[in-house]
């Protein structure tokens, strides 16, 4: 769900399982990468149960100061959060990593305070649990007598082990408390681990029993041979180089696809730019034209509005009722264009008000109608006679005449029309006067003269 707190979680767990399947070089990667997403989210809880997994695995591979480095940073960040009783007991890993490479001050050290912390919680589990590093800590400091202090309370309260047992066993034997010695290791001599060994081998040793006590020694040198050989075949550390490795291989061809991907979209955005100025470049080419026509028209419709003829003249005066305000301001935009020919903001308005003017030639029914009413008015029913006798034309042909007859320039009715080409106007002028012909000649005669 792209939820980094999830994310976290989910290698945090997987390195729990992958621990407990004895994978121990891919449980430590999960828990690296763990690692890294608390880092982002600051989450110090997490930051300080993730490394007190690490410094476990990094233990029991003999990483000293892997191990010990990340005890203390589990130790570090719980303290940062506050939660009890995980601080406690990451300070009670960090004692017994401490032990396991001999640093048995520090380890003292250590598990006094955390006995001070157990009475005040009054957590039992935790009291003899740091009583057993502590036992073994005076063990380890060759203190017998206090360490035999601590594991007889131990015993006495029913929390003795065999590994207890059998240090018990060699402290009694240091101090020359031999029969006391002798009874432990006969109590315990089925139990294989590494401290019974080393129990028989200092009674056998103390009663100058040789064959016995080489016994001990290899016993004691397989087990630890074992472990030492199990430990090796892990390959931690090379397993977590060649991670590591593959992540950094992984992200130089990341980068090479992102750098593609960069060169990529500055090319699509340098295309991109290209057409967006040879649109806007071609629209205004396209515009300007289109005002260039436009004040031609205003110009072609300021001739018809003048011209005196005889013949159009009520034409004429037709629109000039009908357009009077259109050409009043078409007019004016005029006169200031042709006295500053470079003026382009009296070129748009010109062109913006002929537009006005076009849309309701070309398109507004009403305006139209107005138009050839007019016209029949003045011209005995021309338009109303040329529609009757030739009844299936198409409307542009109907405007087309009805603007000729007007006196509007070819490019002007082009534009009315909506045609591209003036020369599709020529066509169909010309197409519309051969049906014409195709009347009688009195008709033709009356038709023709007015757009000739």
């Amino acid at each position: 769900h792209h939820n980094p707190r999830y994310e976290m979680l989910a290698h945090y767990y997987n390195g729990r399982v992958k621990y407990n399947a004895q994978r121990y070089a891919h449980s430590i990667i999960s828990f690296h990468n763990a690692q890294n997403l608390a880092h982002e989210q600051s989450d110090s809880y997490w930051l300080g149960r993730i490394a007190e997994q690490m410094a476990i695995i990094y233990d029991l591979h003999f990483y000293e100061s892997e191990s010990i480095e990340y005890a203390q940073i589990s130790c570090d960040r719980l303290h940062e959060s506050g939660k009890q009783p995980y601080i406690n007991y990451a300070l009670l890993r960090l004692a017994r990593i401490h032990y396991n490479y001999d640093n048995n001050n520090e380890c003292l050290y250590i598990a006094k305070q955390l006995l001070d912390s157990a009475y005040k919680y009054n957590d039992k589990n935790l009291e003899y649990a740091t009583m057993r590093v502590l036992a073994k800590s005076y063990y380890g400091l060759e203190n017998y007598h206090a360490a035999i202090e601590v594991i007889e309370n131990l015993s006495s309260s029913g929390e003795m082990s065999n590994d207890l047992y059998a240090i018990l066993g060699i402290c009694h034997s240091a101090v020359g408390n031999s029969k006391e010695a002798e009874k432990i290791y006969d109590d315990i001599k089925n139990n294989a681990t590494i401290d019974d060994a080393l129990l028989n081998y200092q009674l056998s040793r103390l009663s100058k029993d040789d064959s016995n006590a080489l016994l001990a020694l290899e016993k004691l040198y397989l087990s630890v041979d074992s472990t030492l050989m199990s430990a090796l075949n892990q390959n931690i550390s090379s397993a977590i180089t060649e991670y590591y490795s593959f992540q950094d291989q992984l992200m130089t061809e990341r980068m090479k696809g992102y750098k593609i991907i960069n060169i990529i979209s500055i090319i699509v955005c340098i295309i991109i730019i290209g057409l967006l100025i040879f649109m806007f470049t071609r629209k205004y080419q396209n515009q300007q034209a289109r005002i260039e026509k436009n004040i031609a028209i205003a110009g072609n419709l300021s001739e018809i509005i003048t011209l005196k003829e005889t013949d159009i003249k009520n034409a004429q005066d037709t629109i000039k009722e009908l357009l009077k305000s259109q050409f009043d301001t078409i007019d004016t935009l005029c006169e200031k264009y042709y006295h500053s020919r470079n003026n382009r903001k009296t070129k748009n308005n010109i062109s913006e008000e002929v537009e006005k003017l076009i849309n309701q030639l070309s398109a507004d029914p009403v305006y139209i109608n107005q138009l050839e009413s007019l016209v029949n008015k003045h011209h005995n029913n021309l338009i109303k006679n040329f529609k009757d006798d030739l009844p299936n034309l198409k409307q542009a042909d109907y405007l087309l005449y009805l603007y000729s007859v007007l006196g509007f320039s070819t490019t002007a009715i082009s534009i009315i029309l909506n045609e591209n080409m003036v020369d599709a106007v020529y066509n169909r002028k010309a197409r519309l006067k051969a049906k014409i012909k195709q009347l009688p000649e009195p008709k033709q005669l009356s038709y023709l003269t007015p757009i000739s």
